[in-house]
């Protein structure tokens, strides 16, 4: 196509390169009287299944309206050619620009940044580029960084995409993208989400700091076999240290270790400039030296030794248990910092008031584990060595299993290692101890939970997080009284920790107080009212008196973006098959909650009362078995339950709870 020649209302002026799949000129759009980027390509040869791929491009694209992202104006076809016309970008490509060689630190944070906030926006609107590269990133004349060509990318709800359902676009295990960006489970022609781009944006951070490519091959298979084993090469030394943590978390080639999210990265940089460029200049404390940019702010604080006073103070609508400062934050000694929780400090300020505002929350204050996470993600770009925020990371990996958010069984074994390098950083993180205590229980190991729980106590004697596991496993003992007793504790020193209720409720319910438990899960949800976990256990104590209604009711409440959580299923499914809808509730029981239930220590119950409703005698009494051989020994529960009213006379029933009466008396003896 020559300059002059028209396509549509568009007039072509010169030849702008070649993007992705078509050609790309530079074009006045004869109606709208702008100059626009044309990609042009001929539906010609293979040109069906190339028009499909260009009209997916476009629609992903057009979706998008972000300042970082290149706006489509319109996708058409003129003359025999499928074209797009899109915002004309007067500057040059990030790959030009590092022809010249690296860029400052300064430079490499505002670009990285512009970047993250350009996939976390497409991310949230469900589009995966899966070609992200610096050849596809426009610095504009303004200096702001612009991604184009979305070529490559996948529409898909819940950023995940399944190679089977490609048809005609690929072949089922493809290998999609440009080589050298190219991650480890792209190269394998392995599923591509949002991690894969989170692994683009580690080579592009690494070729901005550098001006080289992390992974190098004479052939194609060389690169790939490089990019599958080898660890990429040393950055420049002057390269921040928090820097190139985020860049090798980036490039982890396990997609479960690097972050999860774009936006995760962007917190990550934006920590790091706020700590080494609050003005867009080197820090003037020096290298290493934090400045304090944010006062930690202390919440529910724990009383780290008897001896330490402590006073409530009105601030907010809530409580706020302040320590004396010098004893909370200095410790008996200025050697040994304390964070409001009573866990060790970090001795750089800022990652302490991330970790600070990590708690602000999480369980006493408003349920938002994303924010949270958020926040421990950037104490950690400040300071990777800090393990009691090491530790709180370890916790939201596992929490993602205890609230129902995900089944992948491989988060334990993730949770566990960061756990146990916090432990490395610290020998006496208690928080770390906690985490493992949670972990082993969840999982079913309870042998080893009392160890971590003995330790985690010898650090914090008054830690909330050790107490509340210590209920749970008290519970699952069926030791109520002991549990009860904790959790009065547990609540007259942290009233607004919500989980605390929500497990007293848990526990009134199971005892035949369902008016005690409705009260404490509405106790949750007037302090957090769309609590996934306090909506499903209120609706499951209507369910224990045949309310139905307003079971249902309970459940509407909950928000849209929180439907897919398994523990609501869990609750839905139910309702249904209570409601008599057994064809819609075992649909709605498919093979993630199955799996689900077989994963975690509270599963098994709770499918073996969905298996029971439905009438499935023979499966209810199988996921009793696995309950128990999880460590779920809740004797009296099992012959108070009015869903397992059904199996009361079944020979097999009997044995479980003789089974169960052993193990206890059994524990008892030890």
């Amino acid at each position: 196509m020559q300059p002059g020649a028209k396509l549509g209302t568009y007039q072509i002026e010169r030849l702008l390169g070649r993007g992705g799949m078509g050609v790309v000129f530079l074009a006045n759009d004869t109606t709208l009287h702008r100059r626009v980027a044309l990609k042009v390509l001929e539906s010609s040869g293979d040109g069906v299944t190339a028009h499909v791929r260009l009209v997916r491009e476009a629609r992903s694209a057009a979706a998008l309206n972000h300042p970082n992202i290149c706006t489509i104006y319109e996708v058409g076809e003129a003359s025999g050619y499928a074209f797009i016309a899109m915002e004309y970008i007067d500057g040059q490509s990030l790959s030009e620009r590092l022809l010249a060689g690296p860029l400052a630190v300064p430079e490499v944070l505002r670009y990285a940044i512009d970047a993250t906030e350009a996939l976390t926006y497409a991310h949230d609107h469900g589009v995966v580029h899966r070609d992200f590269k610096t050849g596809n990133a426009m610095i504009t004349a303004g200096g702001r960084l612009k991604i184009v060509d979305f070529g490559l990318a996948r529409r898909d709800s819940g950023l995940v995409e399944d190679a089977t359902t490609m048809g005609s676009l690929a072949q089922t295990g493809a290998v999609v993208g440009t080589p050298y960006s190219m991650a480890p489970e792209q190269v394998r022609g392995e599923v591509a989400d949002a991690r894969t781009d989170i692994w683009a944006l580690g080579v592009m951070f690494y070729e901005m700091v550098s001006a080289t490519k992390p992974f190098a091959g004479g052939t194609t298979p060389e690169l790939f076999s490089s990019i599958l084993r080898d660890a990429p090469g040393p950055l420049p030394d002057e390269t921040p240290m928090a820097l190139t943590s985020v860049i090798e978390r980036c490039l982890e080639k396990d997609p479960r270790r690097r972050y999860q999210r774009a936006s995760e990265t962007g917190a990550a940089l934006e920590a790091i400039r706020a700590n080494e460029y609050p003005s867009g200049r080197p820090n003037a404390h020096g290298p290493g030296i934090a400045p304090p940019l944010i006062k930690p702010r202390a919440i529910e604080s724990v009383n780290v030794a008897s001896a330490v006073p402590r006073r409530r103070v009105l601030l907010g609508g809530g409580f706020l248990i302040l320590a004396v400062a010098a004893s909370i934050w200095f410790g008996i000694g200025r050697s040994e910092r304390r964070l409001s929780d009573g866990n060790r400090a970090s001795r750089n300020m800022e990652a302490n008031g991330y970790y600070e505002r990590a708690l602000l929350f999480g369980g006493t204050g408003i349920a938002d584990p994303d924010q949270a996470q958020v926040m421990i993600e950037r104490a950690l770009a400040v300071d990777p060595a800090f393990a009691a925020a090491r530790a709180e990371y370890a916790f939201y990996v596992v929490a993602r299993i205890l609230n129902g958010r995900s089944n992948e069984a491989s988060l334990y074994y993730i949770a566990e290692g960061e756990a146990r390098r916090a432990l490395k950083d610290d020998p006496r993180c208690g928080r770390a101890h906690s985490v493992l205590a949670l972990i082993y229980l969840l999982q079913g190991r309870k042998e080893l939970v009392r160890g971590e729980l003995d330790h985690a106590f010898r650090e914090l004697a008054a830690d909330p997080t050790a107490l509340s596991w210590s209920v749970k496993y008290r519970h699952l003992n069926s030791d109520y009284g002991i549990a009860h007793e904790q959790l009065g504790r547990l609540l007259r020193d942290w009233p607004l920790y919500w989980p605390g209720h929500l497990d007293r409720g848990e526990m009134l319910r199971e005892q035949g107080d369902v008016a005690g438990a409705i009260r404490e899960q509405q106790r949750v949800l007037e302090q957090v009212p769309s609590n996934v976990a306090a909506l499903a256990a209120l609706a499951r104590a209507y369910m224990d008196i045949a309310d139905l209604r307003n079971a249902r009711h309970t459940l509407d409440r909950a928000r849209t973006e929180d439907r897919q959580n398994l523990t609501l299923r869990q609750a839905w499914a139910l309702l249904l098959a209570l409601e008599g809808q057994k064809a819609r509730a075992s649909e709605e029981m498919g093979a993630d909650l199955q799996t689900y239930a077989g994963m975690q220590v509270y599963g098994p119950s709770w499918a073996a009362d969905f298996s029971a409703v439905i009438g499935d005698a023979e499966g209810a009494l199988k996921w009793l078995e696995r309950a128990v051989q999880m460590g779920d020994e809740r004797e009296e529960y099992l012959r108070r339950n009015p869903l397992l009213t059904n199996l009361r006379a079944h020979p097999r029933f009997q044995q479980i709870l003789d089974s169960v009466a052993y193990r206890r008396k059994q524990r008892a003896a030890r």
